[in-house]
């Protein structure tokens, strides 16, 4: 990838919907896509970014503050695929791996919803990590893209290899300390695989099952959020992500810078992303 034209993958925040979109637009030359929730409905989340929202020691006998802010966000959410339609490309994650399936028949309704999903929000594609899932997704909507989540955990180019023969896969996305490796990253590109990794992941391992998993900008709501064993502050510099000024060695294997941020503070995304691309 030629410095100059480097991409990113923009992660929406929940903040003002209008003005989130009006700062990509700014941007849009260096974005791919915006990566979105996926509102099921008003106040229920499917990823790990519900966890921002709970008390600092995750045990608020108070539900009612986090309930209304997990709402307010999902609302958001709702309005800025509304308003971005057309405009950039939204590619929303599907963290399956935090739901139980009972049954075949629980599986096949949760994908159908997610398609019942995509197509009301005309979205371009989905981010999903669980392989079960994507097969299915793919069965019913063909046409749509999809990408891998670094928590689906891609490590070689075989399972990568049966990722696009059964679930028509796009674009991977390798596990966070992929960045540790760049010789794998080298190969799965020489493969012939779209590469996109997180650059900004603060965790150091990013353990997905993990209910204190997070980034590194939650601090704020919890002082455990960078791992569930390593919480002290020296770990942000042990953790999986790169310098601005580090990019240039990655530019000819990753096709796709990703931002993490989806819980961050109003502008965070943008300032993080400014930095990668002037830096």
């Amino acid at each position: 990838m030629n410095a100059k034209h480097r991409m990113y993958s923009l992660p929406y925040n929940g903040t003002n919907p209008e003005w989130f979109l009006q700062e990509v637009e700014k941007r849009k030359k260096h974005v791919d896509h915006v990566y979105c929730e996926l509102p099921f409905d008003e106040g229920k989340m499917i990823s790990h970014v519900r966890f921002a929202f709970e008390a600092k020691n995750g045990l608020d006998p108070d539900l009612v503050q986090p309930e209304f802010k997990r709402a307010q966000y999902v609302r958001n959410c709702v309005e800025f695929l509304r308003l971005s339609k057309g405009k950039i490309r939204r590619i929303c994650p599907v963290n399956a791996m935090y739901y139980k399936f009972d049954s075949g028949e629980e599986l096949k309704n949760f994908a159908i919803s997610v398609c019942q999903l995509a197509n009301r929000f005309q979205l371009e594609g989905l981010i999903i990590s669980d392989y079960r899932v994507a097969v299915l997704v793919h069965a019913i909507l063909p046409e749509l893209e999809i990408h891998t989540s670094c928590n689906g955990y891609q490590w070689n180019v075989r399972q990568m290899e049966i990722w696009r023969e059964k679930c028509g896969v796009t674009v991977f996305n390798p596990p966070r300390e992929i960045l540790r490796a760049p010789s794998k990253l080298k190969e799965m590109h020489d493969a012939g695989y779209k590469l996109k990794c997180l650059i900004n992941e603060g965790c150091l391992m990013g353990c997905p099952n993990a209910m204190c998993h997070n980034l590194s900008v939650s601090l704020q709501f919890n002082p455990c959020m960078l791992s569930c064993c390593q919480c002290g502050v020296g770990d942000i510099f042990r953790g999986n992500w790169i310098l601005p000024r580090w990019q240039k060695h990655f530019d000819e294997y990753v096709d796709i810078y990703k931002i993490a941020g989806r819980n961050s503070e109003a502008d965070y995304p943008f300032r993080t992303m400014d930095a990668f691309v002037t830096l």
